[in-house]
């Protein structure tokens, strides 16, 4: 057999979709596992897994699909490979090229790279966004009780070499305040998130006017 480690998301959901002792066959399309005929003639062959090229996982059986027999024999590769996940790989190490190249493709980056990038996944270009407003936050321990505090702090930056494939491309991530992050937005999710500060921004606004008209009733009322 031969198939990727357990980060593989259909297989994943495979070996949880096998604890429930429910056929796994009839929910191939569901559970992302794609049913393809192979031709090995053996008497003793019901079936083996197999990952292709872009990580998807498809089951080889000899025209068989709902045999008992293929069905545990989908059970047995599951069982394995659960038991015996992939051996991770050492980190491949950085070069000088790697990193200039990738500096060439994100003129945006204000990264000086004069720290070592010891390992590709740590080559890293991103841009921090200066003039993030201030507030007086209330902050429980401060000597002042108050404390000047940024929000919608962002950072766009890229990780060609990551393992996560949403890295590898230029992505936004948003400090609402602190460390409370909104991480790794395109475009779509960046816009949504700017349509969903703008809405309470006018929710907001919506509040200023009730405070103005409560303090003028309160004050009248005081008269």
């Amino acid at each position: 057999m031969s198939v990727g480690g357990t980060s593989n998301q259909a297989l994943a959901r495979l070996i949880q979709a096998a604890s429930d002792g429910q056929p796994l066959l009839p929910r191939a399309d569901a559970l992302g596992l794609e049913l393809v005929t192979i031709s090995i003639q053996s008497p003793d062959f019901y079936g083996a897994l197999i990952e292709r090229a872009n990580g998807q996982l498809a089951f080889g059986t000899p025209t068989r699909e709902h045999d008992s027999y293929t069905e545990a024999a989908l059970r047995e590769c599951i069982t394995y490979l659960a038991t015996h996940p992939k051996p991770k790989t050492e980190p491949e190490q950085a070069t000088d090229d790697a990193v200039r190249d990738t500096h060439a493709r994100a003129p945006w980056c204000t990264d000086a790279h004069e720290d070592d990038e010891a390992f590709l996944s740590d080559v890293c270009c991103y841009r921090y966004y200066d003039g993030s407003n201030t507030v007086p936050m209330f902050w429980p321990g401060k000597d002042a009780g108050t404390e000047q505090t940024a929000l919608l702090s962002p950072v766009m930056d890229v990780r060609p070499f990551s393992d996560t494939e949403a890295r590898c491309t230029p992505v936004v991530s948003v400090a609402v305040v602190e460390d409370r992050v909104v991480e790794d937005m395109g475009p779509a999710e960046l816009e949504a998130f700017i349509a969903t500060v703008r809405a309470q921004c006018d929710r907001l606004d919506g509040v200023l006017a009730d405070l103005v008209q409560a303090r003028a009733q309160w004050n009248e009322v005081q008269a």
